[in-house]
């Protein structure tokens, strides 16, 4: 008698165990099962970081694998921000994935002395800082054309800055005062790969390329943006850095950039042929 209820107490503490293992809180979370909300549950065994929220459900190894931005991730790419995040190599869909930087959309979007100008009617926009004419010069400095507006017969006078042998030389700056004017009126005025930038993009109006003006112009790839290529310089190259010049450019998700700094390490953002796009060399 004594032997039979011994062994049902086994039983019982056998069941009891196996009972806390599926619903316990501190055991593999609550509810379980493989098909309900994860396998190891909610907050059970390798908590909402391990197996947790997800199991073989929301993405593979959970909500995020190592945590929201781990490295499975919500559909197991690397995470939603993880790993390579939203940029060029991994996105979040487990597939490169570039999100293009229309800029700013009003004037809420900029500092305090900066105005939110458009490149064009339907196209990307920049904060910009309004240039002031100058009205004061340094009379030792002889490269100075004016001192102020009313010394010049044309335009208006402005300190600039010249780069003899460009910007990414190594000829160094001038910076003197020069009287400057409009370059451009309208798109017409330049290269049908130019437009003509709108007033307020610098003292002056001047034409930039461009291979698009809008996102409608970017249809080699679903998904193509027009957006503003940064430009810089290209080091490494024989013979000194090349300057890229900033321009408007088409950009797709598959390979698209604006800068550097969206392409995966040792590789640059460049334009060929309109279209942005990270290269393993700088031209």
């Amino acid at each position: 008698m004594v032997a039979v209820r011994f062994v049902s107490l086994i039983t019982l503490a056998a069941a009891l165990q196996a009972c806390g293992g599926e619903s316990s809180r501190s055991g593999a979370g609550v509810p379980t099962g493989d098909d309900k909300t994860g396998g190891a549950g909610l907050g059970g065994g390798a908590s909402l970081g391990g197996a947790g929220l997800g199991g073989a459900g929301l993405g593979g190894a959970g909500l995020g694998g190592a945590g929201l931005g781990g490295s499975a991730g919500l559909g197991d790419g690397a995470g939603l921000g993880g790993g390579a995040g939203l940029r060029n190599v991994a996105g979040a869909a487990g597939a490169s994935s570039f999100v293009p930087n229309h800029g700013c959309q009003s004037r809420l979007d900029c500092s305090q002395e900066q105005a939110c100008l458009q490149y064009t009617p339907n196209g990307p926009a920049d904060c910009v800082t309004p240039a002031v004419p100058t009205t004061t010069c340094n009379a030792s400095n002889l490269l100075n054309q004016c001192c102020t507006s009313t010394d010049c017969s044309v335009g208006a006078c402005f300190l600039t800055e010249v780069f003899p042998t460009g910007p990414c030389g190594l000829g160094g700056v001038s910076s003197y005062n020069e009287c400057l004017s409009d370059a451009c009126q309208v798109d017409g005025d330049c290269l049908a790969s130019q437009l003509c930038l709108p007033a307020g993009f610098g003292p002056v109006r001047k034409c930039m390329i461009a291979a698009c003006r809008a996102d409608s112009d970017c249809t080699a790839e679903s998904g193509g943006a027009c957006v503003v290529f940064r430009g810089g310089c290209c080091s490494g190259n024989l013979g000194g850095p090349t300057t890229r010049a900033q321009q408007l450019a088409c950009a797709y998700p598959s390979d698209g950039c604006q800068s550097d700094s969206d392409c995966a390490q040792a590789r640059t953002c460049v334009v060929s042929a309109g279209r942005a796009h990270c290269a393993d060399t700088c031209q």
